[in-house]
Formats: structure tokens, sequence, C-alpha cells
């Protein structure tokens, strides 16, 4: 029987996290293993999830870190449970972030098997949540060489923070050049930006007002914007206020396996993260947008950067206004000559195969936990109420929008579900 690579993420949205799991998963699958995904929420990512061979299990007790000592038990259960009647032979488990990897470190110490954990983002762990004793579970997993950082500022970052000497294993992103569908056409001037509309990608909100500086020079310019997110009424009034509604278009959603067919329509994108290794795999230029400010600052092209750097700011990058390096593209950059070397610094950095096989020899060397970290959990937990409707949109998937809905009348707030 093929062994499982068991990977645990609260939800199916498309976001960096759910691509990266979804490229591993298919590499996983090619080398003869099984990939099973626990998880809470579907969403749009579920089918290409499918696609690509990843058996999913959707519990009805959120991956949350508000659970109770008798909530967070009951979904360990359920996920043992799952893994049992799956008749799954579990490898090792993969996590992404503080929440899941105090699942992954728990069910590794039931199975008596490895469990990883990956750091993506530079203050992804500058958690709040007092009770997850995120300096001891990262101590924990960094003992046993089990915890890893796609880059050295994620890794600088996370043991500055902490106050933690954590090892050095950096296993950059990986991603394949792909055949180039980039079309270089002068007189043409199509923005496109892909990626989360969430605080910290703040070229969200700033493009809007470049795009309407640029557009006096420019006036064919046009700005496609592909995300969903908690920034996403802001940014349409933001468009509305700035009269760009003939110029912005907005797409919640676009199929991941879809991104190829967008390209021959764009000329630059610019954003950050894992969207814009997506984008310049088939060859878009992209210029690098720096995350948490408002003075539309840019890293330049993605092929001028460090290795294994996807907005990551560190001592000495020349960061440059974002205006200006799109106006210089547009109306005076070889875009063929961009879009080549793009491809180029693609395959050099990310190439599945090297990655990859660096990532295998690391999970070689890490250690099973023998026990897993203590929690001081919140005595509360989730409401009846909450773990109604979490039951009800697990059991009915269809009907979330108007279980949505019904939860933020009734209890308030919103719901990322």
């Amino acid at each position: 029987m093929n062994k499982t690579v068991c990977m645990i993420n609260p939800w199916t949205m498309m976001g960096g996290i759910e691509t990266l799991i979804l490229r591993k998963s298919r590499w996983y699958v090619a080398q003869g293993y099984r990939v099973l995904l626990l998880s809470s929420v579907r969403r749009e990512m579920h089918d290409p999830f499918i696609r690509a061979g990843i058996e999913i299990e959707y519990l009805d007790i959120p991956i949350s870190d508000r659970l109770n000592g008798r909530q967070f038990n009951a979904l360990i259960g359920r996920m043992e449970d799952r893994i049992r009647k799956g008749r799954h032979q579990i490898a090792f488990i993969e996590a992404f972030h503080p929440i899941t990897s105090i699942f992954a470190e728990r069910l590794g110490v039931d199975l008596g098997v490895r469990c990883v954990t990956g750091v993506f983002h530079p203050t992804y762990w500058f958690t709040d949540s007092r009770h997850l004793q995120i300096e001891r579970l990262i101590a924990s997993y960094d003992q046993r060489n089990a915890i890893y950082f796609m880059n050295e500022e994620c890794r600088k970052s996370t043991g500055d923070h902490y106050g933690i000497p954590l090892q050095d294993n950096i296993i950059p992103l990986f991603i394949d050049a792909e055949t180039n569908r980039y079309v270089a056409t002068p007189g043409r001037f199509n923005l496109l930006s892909i990626g989360r509309l969430v605080d910290f990608k703040t070229y969200n909100l700033f493009m809007l007002d470049v795009v309407k500086a640029l557009k006096t020079e420019i006036p064919s310019l046009q700005y496609t914007i592909v995300g969903d997110g908690p920034l996403l009424d802001q940014v349409k009034d933001r468009v509305a206020a700035l009269g760009l509604e003939q110029t912005v278009t907005l797409v919640k959603h676009i199929d991941y396996d879809r991104i190829s067919d967008l390209i021959p329509q764009f000329d630059l994108h610019v954003g950050m993260g894992t969207s814009t290794l997506d984008v310049a795999k088939y060859g878009l230029p992209s210029l690098v947008a720096v995350p948490f400010n408002m003075e539309a600052l840019t890293l330049g092209q993605l092929f001028t950067l460090r290795p294994y750097c996807v907005g990551e700011v560190a001592e000495g990058d020349d960061i440059q206004p974002m205006a200006g390096a799109i106006r210089s593209f547009l109306l005076a950059g070889d875009r063929a000559e961009c879009s080549a070397r793009t491809l180029e610094y693609i395959q050099a950095n990310y190439a599945t195969g090297t990655t990859m096989t660096k990532f295998m020899d690391y999970l070689a060397r890490v250690k099973a936990p023998a026990q897993a970290t203590e929690i001081v959990f919140p005595a509360k937990g989730l409401t009846a109420m909450e773990s109604l409707y979490f039951k009800l949109c697990t059991a009915l998937p269809q009907a979330r929008p108007l279980l949505r809905r019904a939860k933020r009348l009734v209890m308030g707030g919103s719901s990322r579900s």
C-alpha cells in the first residue's frame, strides 16, 4: 500500500499556502504517494485539489485556535478516525502555520510519525494568541529539526521575534518555468495583480492611486485585480472614489489552472508572494511590491531580486517608487527581454526537481515528536451556535453563502468561511 503524506490546512481558499499545497501534492502523487488534506472549510481550491489527486476530508469542527480542550481533543479524534477509515499509512505530516502546527504535532505523537512545519512569511507566526505557547511550539519543532523557512528573512525575523536561534533550514518555494505565454505587445498597457486582498499586501490599495496618476500619461491604461479578502469592500470604495470604474476590473476568483490563460492579455504584473511566481513561470514580467507600507514602493523586477525573495525587504535592497517603475517599463522597457529573464530566474531558483530533492533530504533528518507542546486552552471555546454553524457548513457546502449571512445576522461579525 502506498504511504500517505498528510497535510493540515483550515480551508481550501486560493492563497499562497494553498497553491503551494497543490504543487507539492502533484509532486508527491507523481512519486507514488497518496495525499490526504485535513480541512474545515470548502472553498475555490477544492476542485483543483481534487484534480491533482488530493483526498480531502472536511471536518465538522473548525481547525481553529479558539477551541477549548474538549473541542481540541474531539477534533484530533475526528482526524485520526478519518485516517483510519481511509486506510492511510502516514509517512509524515505537513503543517503551514501556528494553528495547524499544533494539530500536526499532536497527530505526530499519537501516530508515531514525523511532522514538519514551514514558515512562508516573515511575520505570520507573530500571533497574539496567548494560549498557543508559540515560543514553546517553535522550540519543539526546532529541536527536532522540523521547522523550515522559505527564505533567510523568514528564519531571521521569526528567530529574532521570539529570541530563539533557529536552525538554518532554508527550503525555497518551488515552481517550474512553463512554456512562455507572454505576448510582448507595444502600445498595450494592461496591468494585472493576483493575490488575496489582505492588510499586509498594501499594494492592493496604493496601486489604485498609482493607476489614477498614470492615466494622465497613459490614457489607455487598464488594471485588473484578481483576488478576494477582507479589503475587497475598501478596494471597491476606493475605485469609485477615484472614478476608475472604467479602468479597474475586479475579479474575485479564477481557477488556479486557468492562470496561464490570463498571461497573453497582460503586459505587467504587480504583486508579491507566491502569486508573483505563479505568473512569472509563464513569462509575465512582475514588479515586486513592498508590503506593510502605503508609499507605493517596489523592489523592482522579480528577476533582479536575490534568490527566494518574493517581497521580503532586507538591508541594502534597491527600493524605488512603483509609479516610476511601471512608467519606465510600459513606455520604454524591453518587454521580450524582461519576459525571457523572468523565466530564466524562475528556472534557476525554483525548479521543482531541485527544491523537492532538497526538501526530502531535509525531511530524512527530522525526528518524530515524543510529546506534544503544552497548550493552555481557552475556557470558553466555540459557542454552541458557532459549532452548529460549522457543522452545517460542512454538511451543506452549497448553502454556505446563505449560512454565512444568517451567522452575521444572528451572531454579528464575519466569517472567513
